[in-house]
């Protein structure tokens, strides 16, 4: 009776740890980097990966007793150097709206790593539509000739860079999207800039490497395309409201835009700022509607999470 108690409770424990560990079974990214992930014993799960152009990143976490997680190192065999985290960060994973994420914090509870489950998408998608969305979208004025120029939000498509409406295509180095587009033949570097974009003549050099030449345009952005599927949600950065900020995302954004990005999460529920900076900024938006300074009620919790990864970026930036 012994013996086959313990052989059933040993099945249990088994199958309750397995099942704890399914949560973090699959595929994984930052923007940056995609892991897959398998149980490489009934504690601990490996996670194996990399960029586009090469693999060799990997992390492992443990799933203790209680259910809590920690990252264990980059390979159950030895501890040193995981690729994300550090060795005994503590991880939570979690879910909005059916997309599950893994958050990895630091003994002072900050975020030093984020994760989103990657359904049946691929690394490549995931960064040509960030680059879309998040670099190239949106309606610009030439400063010079007084042209405007749209990239349109959900295809590789531009109105007014050469003639009417041409689709292009990203250049790569190392198996990876650049800041390079090339229309009919024609190839372009562009820039990110605080106010829109700086435009270059692109060529390869003698190296086969793309080098930007002269600047042909300086573009600065008049309009912002709503990034969502909801026509209600206001302002320049909706986004910020239905989905998960990822490194990818977030690295497209100065310091200042940053700023914005959060804090028009809290004007979007009427939050009346404090600072001269913001109010004055919000009240020049005709959509922002003040009502209160306790709006925390109407945070959701994607917004929570959102707020949390946008200051984490824009100290990581502000440390550059």
């Amino acid at each position: 009776m012994n013996k086959l108690y313990l052989i059933l409770l040993f099945t249990l424990t088994s199958i309750l740890t397995y099942s704890q560990n399914g949560e973090l079974i699959g595929k994984w990214t930052n923007g940056f980097y995609f892991f897959w992930s398998n149980n490489y014993n009934d504690s601990i799960v490996l996670f194996e990966g990399g960029n586009l152009h090469e693999g060799g990143s990997a992390f492992s976490i443990v799933v203790k007793s209680d259910k809590s997680m920690f990252i264990y190192g980059r390979h159950p065999e030895f501890m040193e150097y995981p690729s994300i985290g550090e060795v005994g960060n503590k991880v939570d994973i979690s879910n909005i709206q059916g997309k599950k994420y893994i958050i990895v914090k630091n003994s002072k509870g900050k975020i030093v790593d984020f994760l989103v489950s990657m359904n049946n998408q691929t690394l490549e998608v995931i960064k040509i539509s960030n680059k879309i969305k998040h670099e190239l979208a949106g309606t610009y004025v030439d400063k010079t000739t007084g042209d405007k120029i749209s990239f349109l939000p959900n295809k590789k498509n531009v109105i007014g860079l050469i003639e009417n409406q041409n689709n292009y295509s990203f250049e790569y180095e190392y198996d990876v999207p650049i800041n390079v587009i090339t229309i009919k033949g024609k190839s372009f570097y562009y820039e990110l800039t605080e106010n829109g974009l700086d435009i270059f003549i692109a060529k390869k050099d003698k190296y086969n490497d793309w080098t930007k030449l002269e600047k042909i345009k300086t573009l600065e952005k008049v309009e912002w395309y709503n990034l969502t599927s909801d026509d209600k949600l206001k302002g320049k950065y909706q986004f910020a409201s239905t989905q998960l900020l990822i490194d990818d995302i977030l690295s497209n954004y100065t310091p200042y835009q940053l700023r914005l990005i959060r804090n028009e999460i809290f004007a979007r529920h009427g939050y009346i700022f404090k600072t001269d900076e913001m109010s004055e900024y919000f009240k020049t938006q005709s959509w922002y509607k003040p009502a209160g300074g306790n709006i925390n009620e109407k945070i959701t919790k994607i917004e929570r999470l959102n707020i949390l990864l946008i200051k984490r970026y824009e100290e990581k930036k502000n440390e550059q």
